[in-house]
């Protein structure tokens, strides 16, 4: 299987164009009812980075809550960014940002558009990014840094499709809010530029019920890829996620291990791992699927995911 670039795009924005439109949903609440226990992340020092902010949002009992708002970096300037951080209310499931294609047609600016409704109904959106999710948290508190010497680059006037995904289990309404800080380095400090790429079996995952199931999957690079960091993403019924090297001398070497579906590990390499044209990788996902039903590949927290997430440029 090849690596594929934009594998929660296809998924997560796959219900763009049905149904009706919906901004800022379920807004019907005063700022007396949000709980000030949260307080919000220092903002990166001046010239170390810009720091985004979604303000506190409403998630209705028993219900999980998804949208996206396009957001302004901050930057008039092309920057470099070489590390992420986030802090959130708790009850979030993922905060993804994705960068947008040059053919994009850009939504406003700080309007959320819902994913889904309190009636079940999916939301029609006018937001889409073709570009790549740059960063994503799986956790209310996450940070994770590039190693020294690499770096994602951003044009002036960089704005990303943050996509927020909440879910609240309770009887009551709560409440999310998240910051997010994109940490910024010099550009003499860069010796080489990355670009990120989702790597996932989404349209062929089936998890039978009421058993554990191991997914095998091969990526093969079309060109001489560099890695030097990759992480993993998978939900709950997940319990291990490996990555071996498939070709070349070190063919079935393990260069990945993960048990924690909230708390995945990030793996650096040094020296970068580098995979002739030819060769890939194979993920080795072990699942625990405890249910009465099939799981597939899908955005809810009860759904399940298989991805390989790698930091990378070819060469």
């Amino acid at each position: 299987m090849k690596p594929t670039k934009s594998i929660i795009i296809a998924v997560l924005l796959s219900s763009f164009f049905v149904l009706q439109s919906c901004e800022k949903a379920f807004d019907d609440y005063s700022m007396s009812e949000i709980p000030t226990d949260f307080q919000a992340l220092a903002k990166p020092a001046a010239g170390k980075g810009y720091q985004i902010h979604i303000a506190p949002f409403p998630i209705q009992a028993k219900y999980e809550r998804e949208f996206y708002v396009r957001k302004m970096l901050g930057n008039t300037e092309e920057v470099y960014l070489n590390g992420f951080e986030m802090k959130a209310r708790p009850g979030t499931h993922h905060m993804i940002a994705y960068s947008f294609g040059k053919d994009d047609v850009l939504p406003e600016t700080d309007v959320m558009y819902d994913q889904n409704m309190p009636n079940n109904r999916l939301a029609f959106r006018s937001a889409k990014s073709t570009g790549n999710p740059l960063f994503q948290s799986p956790q209310a508190n996450y940070k994770f840094n590039l190693p020294a010497g690499y770096a994602l680059t951003m044009a002036p006037n960089t704005s990303f499709l943050m996509n927020s995904h909440y879910f609240n289990t309770t009887d009551k309404t709560r409440f999310g809010e998240m910051y997010v800080n994109f940490y910024t380095t010099p550009k003499s400090n860069v010796k080489q530029l990355l670009d990120v790429e989702y790597l996932s079996p989404e349209t062929t995952l089936t998890i039978p019920a009421n058993k554990k199931t191991t997914i095998v999957t091969d990526f093969l690079m079309e060109k001489e890829t560099v890695i030097p960091m990759m992480l993993s993403h998978y939900h709950k019924r997940g319990e291990k996620f490996e990555v071996r090297i498939k070709g070349g001398n070190r063919n079935g070497e393990l260069i990945y291990e993960s048990e924690y579906y909230d708390d995945p590990k990030v793996a650096t390499f040094s020296p970068a791992l580098v995979l002739k044209a030819g060769e890939g990788l194979t993920s080795t996902v072990t699942y625990n699927n405890t249910t009465n039903r099939t799981l597939t590949f899908g955005v809810t927290s009860e759904d399940e995911m298989n991805i390989a997430i790698i930091f990378k440029h070819n060469r």
